[in-house]
């Protein structure tokens, strides 16, 4: 069973247990005031340790959440996941609350957690539920779960209480709960909340030629290309008068949005340029300027004169505006229909296959379409896109490296022989002779990884494949360590190999942008081979919605600021933190938290926050515009957020973009006081698990306290710490040889900082916090808070509880989650600036939308929040977006009265402005507020 919202009705995240009528018939309580109430352990197996076997459940008298007794489940064992479980006979069609109070004793468990497995007919094992996860902690924390729509066929539940969940079986800890209930929730009495209280505020392009607030005005340049061609070195981008260039961007899908009308064309980059926007990426050109249909699709033209017409005055409206562009991919082989008369197998290819790096016929269309794209002379400006200094910057491909294959389907025979034939024919390059190579795969104990078959001279020996590159491997079969080491080794070969000739015929057009390669990267395998390009990049979203067959979108829903980055939480800021190389500028082309995400309001702070600590080099949001079968004459017409990866109009996302632009170009907040880097140890660079991407040690850490960045080969003096395996590091760590949880590791490194006086004793973790090392910058997980605090930007993001106290504002929010942020806009500190722009935004949802979850727990604040979110969307962009009012109180230490002017979307007065001492929210249906001093 699932809850459902039809029309203006939304099924409420219930703000207290209260909402709910339980049934008193199934009805279980556990005080463990009487022991453990027949709770018993499970995980267990002959032969394990009978005196340990006996500690795992247990009652406690040490500090019970209610009376006298609590139950404390121990894990002792270092090779098994011991927990306990209690057996409940349940109704498959009904829905069950299962709630109590657990904490931890503050020990090194990674999690602790409270799950529930269904079972069938004989206690037959169905599958696990969708539960929640619980951060460390030693004091008590209230858990609550909706366990709804149960597997068909359901007669048990057993819950159960773990110590170490998501953790190596090596990781032991102690759990404990306390007041725990299970029973029937009867579904009758739900909360619900109206769509109609919630306000309009359409956000589509417009022209306003006197806003109140134009932060391009302070912050861009114009026109864009002013200060020269944009450069790579010394490790960021500078233009060609010396001047450092950083990039706050957005992207625009091209399928139709590269061909607006003049009118719209002009509407956009003013939109664009006073909302702080200084770059868009034009995403995936090949889509539209290659005509498939024509017989000299070689020379890459659009059908008509007029789509590049239109395509011309979009670049010179932007450039006019202050906005420059990169151009992707110049290679036109993301994602470009082909067929078999194009190149082996075409039709097979699609996107993101790794033909393209080592297939001929790919390589030769590729540098096709580069000519055809840099070559084009802009009727408007009068440059060739390669000599156009708006152009800041070009990458070769999006998404697609040697080292990951997005389909599953084996290769066409054609890419199997080819890659083993290139593959044999670097074994004999890089070993000599058959020999050679057997004692290099020859183990300490004797045993070949070479088969008696197998000649590299023969050209019989195999690679394995991509997949099977992200596993350890196992000598006693074909996927043995060092077959996977040389096959990683010739990955890089051929992704080296095809970025040389690329950048070379680039060069060769006379062309001096900075090229990148691609934009997905996993590990420091295929990161390595990215040092001989201008910059790096990293696609990164937290919580990517899935597309079901019915086209339903679902998503975890799970708020990224209650997320432990300590855990390796796969969070955005240690994703593109992983692709910083010492020597390169870093740039993020694709990161969001999209639609219909509830708790997305937390994306531009956390982007924008990330960035200006680490001092990154771009941040692009994907996307403000475009995907397939969407023109600006739909943007125009468009009244509800149309698609995930559409979202101009999206108030819960784009409200907070002024604030985060001021914040990033200005610097407000300051880059980390230390830089550590990372120098990954030799056996390291090959491997290809993901683990970094995900937040491994040291991204589990690192990026949110100071600035990471990762030099190959040796530390290039800089840095305050290094960490690595040789020598020269000042702290020892490989992830080959390394065993021991990243939560140890990141508690040892924070303990090592302190030590040796690089970081205050009140920053780095603190409880349930990671502080920056500068102290502006705190991620409280433990309250669901994201908080920024410094002299020109002050606010927060998350589940506010208390009053929040920030150095020059004070916020009080009655709302359950909201973001709300307060920037300078002349320069000064918030103590004396004399115009100021509020942000206040919750949430904001197309009013038509059918939502439903699977489950609902419990926020730091105490608000019900759903997760395992769907919506089941038959038709896109139906109703109208519909912002949730915030009610709030702004006070602001210094100052005196203040005018405030609520503004509208496009930042015009929405009403006449007042007199008052304090700012409450919920005055007018608004995200903008202009507050200013006398």
């Amino acid at each position: 069973m699932v809850y459902t919202a039809k029309k203006y009705l939304f099924v409420m995240i219930l703000l207290t247990a209260t909402d709910m009528t339980l049934s008193a018939a199934v009805r279980q309580v556990w005080d463990f005031e009487a022991g453990t109430g027949k709770w018993r352990a499970w995980g267990t197996k002959p032969g394990m340790d009978a005196e340990k076997s006996a500690r795992i459940v247990t009652s406690s008298d040490e500090k019970p959440h209610g009376g006298k007794q609590c139950l404390r489940v121990r894990d002792d064992f270092d090779n098994a996941s011991p927990y306990a479980v209690f057996r409940v006979e349940v109704d498959p069609t009904k829905t069950y609350v299962f709630k109590g109070f657990i904490r931890s004793d503050g020990d090194a468990a990674p999690n602790e957690w409270v799950g529930v497995s269904a079972l069938g007919e004989g206690e037959k094992f169905i599958r696990w539920l969708e539960t929640p996860k619980f951060k460390l902690s030693a004091e008590w924390q209230e858990f609550w779960l909706l366990l709804s729509g149960l597997p068909a066929g359901t007669k048990y539940l057993y819950l159960a209480v773990k110590p170490s969940f998501y953790a190596p079986s090596s990781s032991t800890g102690t759990v404990c709960v306390d007041d725990v209930e299970f029973c029937e929730q009867e579904s009758a009495p739900i909360s619900i909340r109206d769509y109609t209280k919630w306000f309009t505020f359409p956000m589509n392009p417009k022209r306003q030629p006197k806003p109140l607030v134009d932060i391009g005005a302070s912050l861009l340049h114009t026109p864009a290309g002013k200060h020269g061609f944009v450069q790579s070195k010394n490790g960021h981008f500078y233009y060609a008068d010396g001047n450092q260039a950083r990039f706050w961007a957005v992207n625009i899908h091209s399928s139709n949005a590269l061909f607006p009308s003049h009118d719209q064309a002009e509407r956009v980059a003013e939109t664009l340029s006073r909302s702080g926007i200084n770059l868009v990426r034009f995403h995936l050109t090949e889509y539209v300027l290659i005509d498939r249909d024509r017989p000299d699709r070689a020379t890459f033209l659009p059908a008509t004169d007029e789509k590049w017409e239109r395509f011309d005055y979009f670049v010179k409206c932007l450039k006019d505006k202050g906005v420059y562009i990169l151009l992707d991919s110049v290679t036109g082989l993301s994602a470009r229909g082909l067929s078999d008369a194009d190149v082996p197998h075409g039709s097979e290819y699609g996107s993101h296959r790794p033909w393209v790096h080592f297939e001929p016929a790919f390589i030769e269309l590729g540098k096709a379409y580069i000519k055809g794209l840099l070559t084009h002379v802009n009727t408007y400006t009068g440059k060739a896109l390669k000599d156009e200094p708006a152009i800041a910057m070009l990458m070769l491909i999006n998404e697609q490296t040697m080292f990951f294959d997005w389909k599953s389907k084996p290769w066409p025979a054609h890419y199997q022989e080819l890659l083993k034939k290139k593959f044999n024919a670097w074994l004999i390059e890089t070993y000599g002779t058959r020999g050679a190579l057997a004692t290099a795969w020859t183990s300490p104990d004797g045993l070949c990884a070479l088969k008696a078959e197998e000649d590299p001279a023969a050209g019989t020996v195999s690679p394995v494949t991509v997949q099977e590159i992200r596993n350890e491997g196992d000598w006693k079969t074909d996927k043995s360590p060092p077959r996977i080491r040389a096959t990683v080794a010739f990955f890089r070969a051929v992704q080296t190999a095809w970025q040389k000739e690329m950048l070379a015929f680039i060069r060769s057009l006379g062309c001096v942008l900075p090229v990148a390669d691609s934009n997905i990267y996993y590990d420091i395998a295929d990161l390595e081979t990215q040092t001989m390009m201008d910059y790096t990049s990293q696609n990164v979203y937290y919580d990517h919605v899935r597309r079901n067959s019915d086209q339903s979108l679902s998503m975890a829903n799970i708020p990224s600021v209650e997320r432990n980055p300590l855990f390796g939480a796969g969070l955005i800021e240690n994703a593109i933190a992983m692709v910083k190389i010492n020597t390169k500028p870093v740039t993020s082309t694709e990161s969001n938290m999209m639609w219909p995400h509830e708790w997305r309001s937390s994306y531009f702070l956390t982007a924008a926050s990330a960035a200006a600590l680490q001092d990154w080099d771009a941040m692009f949001f994907y996307c403000y515009f475009g995907g397939f079968g969407y023109d600006w004459d739909k943007a125009d017409a468009a009244t509800a957020v149309l698609q995930p990866t559409v979202e101009f109009n999206d108030p819960a996302l784009l409200a907070t973009l002024p604030n985060a632009a001021l914040m990033y170009h200005r610097r407000d907040v300051a880059p980390g006081k230390n830089l550590v880097q990372v120098v990954p140890a030799k056996d390291d660079i090959y491997l290809a698990n993901g683990e970094p991407r995900s937040g491994a040690f040291p991204l589990n850490y690192v990026p949110y306290v100071s600035r990471y960045e990762i030099a190959f080969g040796k530390p290039d003096g800089r840095a305050q710490a290094v960490i690595g395996a040789s020598g020269k590091a000042s702290f020892n760590f490989s992830r080959t040889l390394n065993k021991k949880p990243g939560l140890e590791l990141a508690k040892e490194f924070d303990d090592y900082l302190k030590k040796q006086g690089l970081l205050a004793e009140d920053r780095g973790i603190q409880g349930d916090s990671l502080v920056s090392d500068t102290g502006e910058v705190i991620h409280n997980f433990g309250k669901g808070l994201l908080i920024v605090d410094t002299p020109r930007t002050q606010g927060f993001t998350g589940f506010p509880k208390d009053e929040l106290k920030f150095r020059d504002i004070r916020v009080t929010s009655r709302t359950g989650f909201t973001t709300i942020l307060v920037s300078s806009l002349d320069g000064a500190g918030l103590d004396t600036a004399k115009k100021m722009l509020l942000t206040v935004i919750a949430r904001a949802e197309n009013d038509k939308d059918n939502m439903q979850y699977a489950s609902f727990s419990k926020a730091p604040n105490g608000m019900m929040r759903g997760e395992r979110l769907t919506v089941a969307h038959p038709q896109p962009g139906l109703g109208t977006v519909r912002v949730e009012p915030t009610d709030a109180t702004v006070l602001f230490k210094t100052g005196g009265m203040l005018t405030v002017t609520p503004l509208a979307p496009d930042m015009s007065a929405l009403s006449a402005p007042v007199q008052v001492a304090t700012v409450e929210t919920a005055s007018a249906p608004t995200v903008w507020y202009l507050v200013e001093r006398k």
